[in-house]
This record gives C-alpha cells, structure tokens and sequence, in this order.
C-alpha cells in the first residue's frame, strides 16, 4: 500500500501537477489522520472491555464481602435483640417478681442474654478501602449504585462504630462487672458456667446495680440495633443493585 502511494506522489511530482499533488497529499493526510482514529478508537474499545471486566469482577467481590457482612449482622442484631428483651425485664421487674416467677437457670439464661448484647459487629472494609485507595470505585457506572456504597461504608459503619465504642464501654464498665463479679455468672462462648460461690441472694442483693446498670445501657443498645437494621437495609438494597449490573 504504502510502495502504490509513493509512486502515484512521484508520477504526480514528476509531471508537474501542484492541484492534482496538493490534492493527493490532502488525501494521504487524511488517510493517516483516519487510521490515527481507527486506532484510536481501537484503543479505547480494549479499554472499556477491559474496565468493564474489572468492573464485573468488583461486583462479585462486593457480593462476597457484603454477603458476609449481612450475615454477620444478621446474627448479631439476634443477639442485641434478645438483650433488649432482658434489659425491659429487668428494669419493668422488681427482684420479687423476677425471683418468684423464674427458675435459677432462667436468671441465668436472663443474664446471659443481657450480656451477649454488648457483642460489636466488625465490618470489613479491606475491600473497599482497596477499591477507593486505586480508584476502582469510579469504574462502577452506576452513580446510584457508587453512591450508596460510599453512604454505607463512610456514614452508616462509622455511625454504628460510633455507637459500638460507647456500647462496649457501658457493657465492660457498667453491665459485666455486675454479673461476672458480684453476682457470679461468667461466659465462655455458648456455655454458661457458674462460680460455686453463685448464690440467689447475690443476685438479690446487686438487682438494684444490675437494674441501674440495664437502665444506662438499654438507650445505646436500641442505637445499635435501629443502625445495625439500617446497615441490613443498605446492604440488601444494594446487592439487588448490584445483580442488576451483573452480565
């Protein structure tokens, strides 16, 4: 192609015809400026192809992560929820009714409860902060779908991260020093074991501690659990926003 170029510019040059030149050589520039864009545009096609295949991985890995984070939710909003439970049972009771109308091992299962409401949740941010650290996150489309990731991550986890170190604070401080060392009730895990020293009348005579303490921790507990819901709520909104940018 480029040997049949050359000899129609020197035939032209050759038999001295400027119009006839100056219109292949406008011709010739055009062909080269058109191939330019070809390229070009070649270029930016691999390049979409490309970022539309990171774009789909990235789906999958928030899928993962997010998934996870729901269920972790999921199972702790279980565990604030009961607590709740045993914190209005205590702070409505008086220790008569709570003694006369339950078994020991219900106290204790009461008490348990109580104390598993102060669990945290731990959100996993290594996806995320790797994807805004490079800038991945503009790679996804959706400005919706961006959006509500940002507001979940940067609002709503800090949010509950605000409230957890407060929760955890009221529970070490106030709630568990009151059952582990006063009235004796330890936990390990699911199990529930008890000091031989574990006596009815220590619950009785530390139920107003107890009661007060429920009273000081019963706000931020319902905190917890309205903004773990709202997390829940996010997460699922946007995993279906998510679904629908799958290919």
């Amino acid at each position: 192609m480029l040997t049949f170029l050359r000899k129609i510019r020197w035939s032209l040059i050759e038999s001295n015809s400027a119009h006839k030149y100056l219109v292949y050589a406008i011709g010739e520039i055009a062909l080269v400026v058109i191939g330019i864009l070809i390229a070009l545009q070649i270029n930016t096609w691999n390049e979409f192809r490309k970022d539309r295949k990171t774009e789909q991985s990235l789906y999958l890995n928030l899928i993962e992560v997010l998934e996870s984070d729901l269920s972790e939710i999921e199972r702790l909003m279980d565990f604030v929820d009961n607590g709740i439970k045993a914190q209005e049972a205590i702070i409505k009771s008086s220790v008569t009714d709570i003694v006369q109308n339950q078994s020991k091992e219900q106290i204790i299962d009461l008490l348990n409860r109580l104390n598993q409401s102060g669990y945290s949740f731990f959100p996993n941010y290594g996806l995320y902060n790797q994807i805004t650290s490079n800038n991945q996150i503009d790679l996804i489309r959706s400005t919706n779908l961006r959006l509500k990731i940002i507001e979940l991550y940067d609002r709503s986890y800090k949010r509950y991260e605000h409230i957890d170190r407060t929760l955890e604070e009221k529970h070490q401080f106030h709630v568990w020093p009151v059952i582990s060392s006063k009235i004796g009730v330890v936990q390990f895990g699911d199990e529930i074991l008890t000091y031989e020293i574990w006596k009815m009348d220590d619950f009785e005579r530390h139920y107003a501690n107890l009661r007060e303490s429920c009273r000081d921790f019963y706000t931020i507990t319902r905190d917890a659990h309205f903004t773990l819901a709202e997390c829940k709520s996010q997460i699922m909104e946007i995993l279906d926003l998510i679904n629908t940018q799958i290919s």
